[in-house]
């Protein structure tokens, strides 16, 4: 199918997209404007540790719009997600164009109707979520989107006229990403474009429609009709038409008020983005729980306080339960792995940083753990040092030592120390501990003794 333009076309950037993505090894799944390849191998993997968030940074997603009207959609979906950058928006990676199609690779990617199907389903396994899970997850990714809409209006000033289920898609690492730029236009624009598709019709804002009330919309308020349309998909499943809006099925009550403004008929009385996801976030709002506060915390990171650092740390491990299993893994825990080796977390970060391990195959552990408990062995602080070593050897820790949580910590001991292999301790661990010998801190001598080499 596809080897019909990439052979006629001699565009260099489409035969070096072909050479790189090998579209057969995943079957395409129809959406209304363009086809959709899930997970492609890539031949060449990318040396971009940023790809790391999406579990296998030799994956990408594919977005193929194919026919001259297709076409067109893809080229101004293509040019305005090259030039938007914002962790609420799907990142890119490559693109290819021909006589015939246009090609879009990005970050490994599902779609959110599809995604939320999989992972509540209680048949897949350890990545299900709990009521508790769920519930706490479907406010982030709603938090996400919405913080999305805010930064389109506020600050890129565009209009996206386009938001509904297929056009939020979700990361590996829980991440919810706004896309399907094929019909944006600029905040200040007059031009009122229609749905891209027919199937897409049931989404369409009252004013798309009625003229007469574009004279109230702000520019956000066809975004927050749309963003109304992605609640509903979110807890109730695909929208089966327009007039299914005015029932609110499973949408949970604190954010049933909320709801019902996104989808007001009046586009005067559709909230501001940006003010709204501020006032959600004080205390009692939908918005404001564990798993939005670690997140954004963690965004934050740099210009926290040390105090507000070592108090976050030391909470965490006790909320990580709650938390759906692959955020953990993708989003969280690689986080911590960079407050680590770039923010000075130091001997703080390792109880959540050994719980969070506790889910990762052996390869992974080695590959983005190991190294951690490696450096702390090599560390000059010797609070970090005291402490590794004591979990290492099982030592109980002194009470009074300040910031050492040896309960927990000697809990994950034996996944610790099973994945140090002889060459690791021989070759970069016990230099260290000789070196300890040598330390003029009472108690750090008599922690590096009972080592079981």
């Amino acid at each position: 199918m596809f080897s019909s333009f990439f052979s006629s076309s001699s565009n260099s950037s489409l035969s070096a997209f072909n050479a790189n993505y090998d579209l057969s090894s995943c079957p395409p799944l129809e959406l209304p404007t363009c086809k959709f390849y899930g997970s492609v191998k890539c031949k060449r993997p990318s040396d971009d540790p940023a790809n790391d968030s999406s579990g296998d940074s030799t994956d990408v997603s594919v977005f193929v719009w194919e026919g001259p009207d297709r076409k067109r959609d893809g080229q101004n979906c293509v040019k305005r997600l090259k030039t938007l950058r914002h962790p609420a928006v799907l990142k890119y990676v490559a693109d290819a164009e021909s006589d015939a199609a246009v090609m879009l690779a990005t970050e490994r990617v599902e779609p959110m109707v599809s995604h939320i199907r999989r992972i509540t389903d209680e048949d897949d396994g350890d990545d299900a979520l709990t009521p508790r899970q769920r519930a706490l997850y479907l406010s982030w990714g709603i938090f996400q989107v919405m913080r999305g809409v805010g930064f389109m209006s506020a600050d890129a000033r565009l209009k996206h006229n386009n938001l509904h289920g297929d056009a939020i898609f979700v990361n590996a690492a829980g991440d919810w990403k706004l896309f399907g730029f094929e019909c944006v236009t600029t905040a200040d624009s007059e031009e009122f474009p229609g749905p891209c598709s027919p199937a897409l019709q049931k989404y369409a804002a009252p004013e798309v429609s009625d003229s007469s009330k574009r004279r109230a919309a702000m520019p956000y308020s066809r975004d927050m009709w749309g963003l109304g349309c992605i609640v509903w998909e979110a807890f109730n499943g695909s929208l089966p038409a327009a007039r299914n809006l005015g029932q609110i099925g499973d949408i949970p009550k604190p954010l049933s008020q909320l709801y019902m403004e996104l989808v007001a008929a009046n586009p005067a009385k559709r909230p501001n983005p940006k003010e709204r996801l501020e006032s959600m976030r004080r205390q009692g709002g939908y918005f404001k729980n564990d798993l939005i506060d670690c997140i954004v915390f963690l965004e934050e990171l740099q210009i926290k306080e040390e105090s507000e650092k070592q108090r976050f740390y030391q909470g965490l491990s006790g909320v990580l339960d709650n938390f759906p299993r692959h955020v953990c893994t993708w989003k969280i825990l690689p986080e911590l792995i960079k407050a680590f080796e770039f923010g000075n977390a130091g001997a703080a970060v390792l109880g959540p940083l050994f719980k969070l391990g506790k889910a990762l195959t052996g390869p992974e552990y080695v590959r983005r753990i190991v190294p951690c408990v490696v450096k702390l062995f090599a560390s000059n602080d010797r609070n970090a040092r005291f402490k590794v070593n004591a979990i290492y050897s099982g030592v109980i820790l002194p009470k009074d030592r300040q910031h050492i949580d040896y309960f927990q910590l000697l809990n994950q001991v034996e996944s610790f120390v099973e994945h140090l292999d002889a060459k690791v301790v021989n070759d970069q661990v016990f230099p260290h501990i000789q070196n300890g010998f040598l330390d003029q801190v009472r108690l750090i001598l008599p922690r590096n003794i009972p080592y079981p080499i």
